[in-house]
């Protein structure tokens, strides 16, 4: 029997393409590194479901992205652009 306090996979894949669809909005371009790797850990998440925290170094734009990818239900996935100091 499924727990019912895991995320599902829809939800998991709605909020993953909503992080890369913002990515893309605010001028990442799918051909960046950084972007490739997001998409990367998102699409192992979206597959296996397990919580992660990833920082991503994006030098161009002096930020660290740092994704989070949650495993339950109420929480929601989120990207948070930082400024390199």
């Amino acid at each position: 029997m499924d727990d019912p306090t895991l995320k599902p996979k829809e939800d998991r894949l709605r909020e993953g393409i909503t992080i890369l669809n913002k990515l893309k909005e605010v001028g990442f371009s799918k051909n960046d590194s950084a972007f490739a790797e997001i998409q990367s850990a998102i699409s192992v998440w979206v597959k296996t479901g397990d919580k992660s925290e990833k920082k991503f170094p994006i030098p161009r734009y002096g930020r660290m992205a740092i994704l989070t990818l949650p495993s339950k239900r109420l929480d929601t996935a989120t990207l948070v652009l930082k400024n390199i100091t």
